[in-house]
């Protein structure tokens, strides 16, 4: 009786080059729609953030890089977005003390118009005044880490006195 072989591999084969072509006319797609989607007048360069901070207790709340933790209320953290893509986002604060310890962190959703100057802004006030913070005199650099969608997009510092 002869032997009779079957290419029981063949429907693999055909399946996996049905997902590769798939998965190449997919990708192609998506690389049109953000070319396109920047000719259209939106965004062309990476979103980006300035942070500055801030005592609320002072008059004005002029931007400064140090404090002291014996005299500050609340460290007021501002951040100017700017080449924002329209739709939602969540911005996210990541206040770290000197020792690299989450003192605390603060998330701020917002949206975007697809007719706006592609720029927003947000003022985060942190309780200092009688804070355990102010208490243990945890001076030095603390770090303000800013996040857009869950991705750092920047780090600042700011130091705390006694």
């Amino acid at each position: 009786m002869p032997l009779i072989r079957t290419n029981r591999f063949g429907p693999w084969k055909q399946a996996l080059l049905a997902m590769g072509i798939l998965f190449a006319s997919v990708s192609s797609i998506s690389c049109n729609v953000q070319s396109s989607a920047a000719d259209n007048g939106g965004p062309t360069d990476p979103a980006s953030a300035m942070v500055t901070f801030c005592d609320d207790g002072v008059s004005d709340c002029p931007a400064a890089t140090s404090f002291s933790l014996s005299t500050i209320r609340d460290l007021v953290i501002k951040v100017d977005w700017y080449n924002l893509s329209a739709g939602n986002h969540v911005q996210r604060l990541n206040i770290l003390l000197p020792e690299g310890g989450v003192y605390q962190m603060a998330n701020t959703a917002f949206m975007v118009d697809s007719g706006s100057q592609a720029m927003f802004s947000s003022s985060n006030p942190i309780r200092m005044a009688g804070s355990w913070a102010a208490q243990r005199q945890e001076i030095g650099p603390w770090t303000v880490q800013v996040l857009l969608d869950g991705a750092v997009l920047s780090s600042q510092t700011v130091e705390m006195t006694k």
